[in-house]
């Protein structure tokens, strides 16, 4: 049995679908991979296969208790907690909150996906609740709770009524952070508000481009031969987007290594579309703003990486911002 959960296990952990289970086992148990205490379960003679779905569902709901009760157990030894949030909508568009908690474990913070709670609303009341709810159901001593961090939303940062002033009032001593990738890609956005050249033309240019790609083949095929002609690998022209503040370095970068075939690709199609992004791009002011900015937001998106992944705050992260900023290597 326990060779079978370890199938179960690593089907589960590879993010893999239940129907893969059955071809995995089949591939363990026999020929050159065979192994010795699966072939009781393959023959014929054996009254119990455990190859139903059912069998499959009912051990990945085990195997996840185990897993889900050795987390609570540490994040309940914990010396106190914090709660990060955000909502989502699942396939159905139903509203719900997503929940992780950062514990103290072996004297460093770890963070551990905690749950997720179905809504009616996104209004403070309703997600109060469920944080409650969450929190009432894993079994956490709510006096321990000393963080909270979530985007900057007024629904969960309203400084009257908001979800973290109102965790505030019932623990004094809460610290409360509006994620710092976040409101660092919102300040870069609001500086780009004051520069009308950058919004009215340069970031929907960027964006007819990545339509002009999209969902064309034939177009994407022949940008790749031109890419090769020129000795350059080709890469997906996608849509930048101010909600995911990483997507316009990225764009910028890629527009800039294949300028050329890009140019060529554009006057070679005979549409109207290729005819007006071909105007835009080839402008002065937007070559001007693509050498710039290719220049300074893979280094913005470093120190969004750094504000995401680093723990120690206080002194990582200020020494590692330095490096970028100077040039320096990261440490």
């Amino acid at each position: 049995m326990c060779a079978l959960f370890m199938l179960i296990y690593h089907n589960a952990k590879k993010n893999l679908a239940n129907s893969h289970y059955l071809a995995l086992r089949l591939l363990c148990s026999t020929g050159l991979l065979s192994v010795p205490c699966l072939r009781p379960f393959e023959a014929k003679s054996s009254r119990f296969s455990y190859t139903s779905h059912r069998f499959v569902n009912e051990s990945i709901t085990r195997l996840s208790n185990v897993i889900e009760d050795e987390i609570l157990a540490r994040v309940r030894g914990s010396p106190f907690f914090g709660l990060m949030i955000d909502e989502t909508t699942d396939v159905s568009v139903l509203k719900q909150l997503i929940f992780h908690v950062r514990s103290i474990q072996c004297g460093h913070p770890v963070t551990n996906f905690l749950g997720v709670k179905d809504i009616s609303d996104g209004k403070a009341a309703t997600i109060l609740s469920a944080i409650d709810a969450i929190v009432q159901e894993k079994k956490l001593d709510p006096t321990k709770l000393v963080g909270f961090a979530s985007d900057g939303a007024s629904v969960m940062m309203g400084e009257h009524i908001g979800v973290a002033s109102t965790l505030k009032s019932r623990h004094p001593a809460l610290v409360v952070m509006h994620c710092l990738a976040h409101r660092l890609a919102l300040a870069a956005a609001d500086a780009t508000a004051a520069n009308s050249f950058l919004r009215q033309r340069f970031c929907p240019s960027l964006a007819q481009l990545s339509y002009f790609f999209d969902n064309s083949s034939v177009r994407c095929a022949n940008f790749a031969k031109a890419c090769e002609a020129d000795g350059l690998k080709s890469k997906k022209l996608v849509k930048p987007s101010f909600t995911r503040w990483l997507s316009y370095s990225n764009v910028v970068v890629a527009v800039r290594e294949h300028f050329i075939p890009i140019v060529h690709m554009l006057q070679s199609d005979s549409s109207s579309l290729a005819s007006s992004v071909l105007s835009c791009i080839t402008e002065k002011n937007f070559v001007h703003c693509l050498l710039l900015l290719s220049d300074t937001l893979p280094l913005f998106a470093q120190v969004c990486k750094i504000f995401q992944f680093k723990v120690n705050l206080m002194l990582n992260d200020y020494r590692n911002v330095k490096c970028v900023t100077t040039g320096s290597e990261l440490s």
